[in-house]
């Protein structure tokens, strides 16, 4: 009797768990004829299965954090250390859309200055390079060649290209970012055909003042988890999973200190800003949009909030995370910010509000930016995007002043 028994919960247990899994598959994500789903039916049974799949998966990349781990234990065995992450990478073979890429953001806490600088490695001996100046009652100044970024560039085991050459001077602690050549004078955006090419040189020493963030392992399974339970589960949705181009990319904060030469003209500057590393594959024409926003408040804290829509992946990603002034640090778990309503059809505010939690504490900001006169560039060659860089000033609940860059990019309409 006993046998039966076990024998029919045992047929129920599996029926009911077959009929779970027929449901949860056949569910369509609601909201699937806009651009952003929101949570349907089995929201959360697929979040809870999504962390569960996220925290059991092997670790093992050698990221920063993998390789910086291995350091605190006296394990030196291997091919990497965390200083060769500070080197140019070799770039994928044969991947076309293969990526090296060091970013670095600049502004001041006194005025409406900043430097935005990049150098990203491409195949066939070609290089991303972004430089954009602004200087508080001396103009707007952006490289030649803008708004198109694609230069040729010989040198391929270092970022150097155009004018602007990035190098490590000390891994983690300190870079120096330098340029020879010249900039474009006339404001960002404009289409005034005089504008008047000037000569400038500049070298910034950044300094590194805050811990490192891995992409890979320091940010939050509860917003993957969000973010994939939006989708619809489908065999397709896991195949895309699958097949989906690694890379790698973490963060720093640091101080620059600027000595500028401007048409004969020096200037002095203290700009605060993050350092970027990625590499491995991206290809610009995968995304539809994203916001990024990074901010540093007067706390001492340095926030990275990204909203990221990628049709073939997550149509909507939210990831982010706080570096705190004694070195630690909290992934983001979760922000009422939307693509949707932060400039959605570049429908550019001044003033945007939004709160996200870290840690298990809530921020509360708001963004004060103007999208019309910050720099504009476009992505890859022939152009496939537009990326506005957007000069910011925050303010943290209950009154605690930031300053940062949010980056909006926007996929050319077919």
């Amino acid at each position: 009797m006993y046998g039966e028994m076990s024998l029919l919960l045992a047929v129920a247990a599996t029926l009911l768990c077959a009929f779970l899994v027929a449901q949860v598959f056949s569910q369509q994500a609601a909201g699937k004829d806009s651009r952003y789903p929101v949570p349907g039916r089995w929201y959360y049974l697929k979040k809870i299965f999504y962390y569960l799949l996220i925290q059991l998966t092997p670790r093992n990349k050698p990221t920063y954090a993998v390789l910086r781990e291995k350091e605190r234990r006296g394990d030196r065995t291997g091919p990497l250390t965390t200083a060769d992450l500070e080197k140019p990478q070799t770039l994928i073979p044969g991947e076309e859309q293969a990526i090296d890429s060091v970013y670095f953001t600049g502004v001041s806490e006194n005025d409406k200055s900043f430097i935005i600088t990049r150098v990203a490695r491409r195949p066939k001996k070609q290089s991303e390079v972004w430089v954009l100046l602004r200087l508080e009652g001396v103009g707007d100044f952006q490289h030649s060649a803008h708004p198109d970024t694609i230069l040729d560039s010989d040198a391929e085991d270092g970022w150097n290209a155009g004018g602007l050459k990035l190098e490590c001077l000390d891994p983690f602690k300190t870079w120096r970012i330098s340029f020879a050549g010249v900039l474009r004078k006339a404001p960002f955006q404009s289409q005034d055909s005089k504008a008047e090419a000037v000569q400038v040189t500049f070298s910034l020493l950044w300094t590194a003042e805050s811990g490192v963030c891995d992409f890979d392992y320091d940010l939050s399974a509860i917003a993957t988890a969000h973010a994939m339970a939006l989708e619809e589960m489908s065999i397709n949705f896991f195949k895309g999973l699958r097949s989906r181009k690694e890379s790698s990319r973490y963060e720093q904060w640091g101080s620059h200190d600027a000595d500028l030469v401007i048409g004969g003209q020096e200037k002095k500057m203290r700009l605060f800003g993050v350092h970027t590393h990625s590499y491995g594959a991206r290809n610009w024409a995968d995304f539809h949009r994203y916001a990024m926003i990074l901010m540093h408040f007067e706390t001492g804290e340095c926030a990275h909030l990204d909203l990221i829509s990628i049709p073939t992946f997550l149509k909507h990603y939210t990831i982010g995370y706080v570096l705190f002034p004694d070195g630690s640090k909290s992934a983001i778990d979760s922000s009422d910010a939307h693509l949707s309503t932060i400039a959605e059809d570049k429908d550019f505010k001044n003033h945007y509000v939004f709160n996200f939690t870290a840690g298990g504490k809530q921020y509360s900001v708001c963004a004060s930016l103007d999208a019309k006169t910050s720099p504009l560039i476009h992505n890859s060659k022939p152009s496939v995007a537009e990326t506005y860089e957007c000069p910011a000033t925050f303010t943290l609940a209950p009154g605690h002043k930031g300053w940062g860059i949010v980056e909006l990019y926007y996929k050319n309409k077919d």
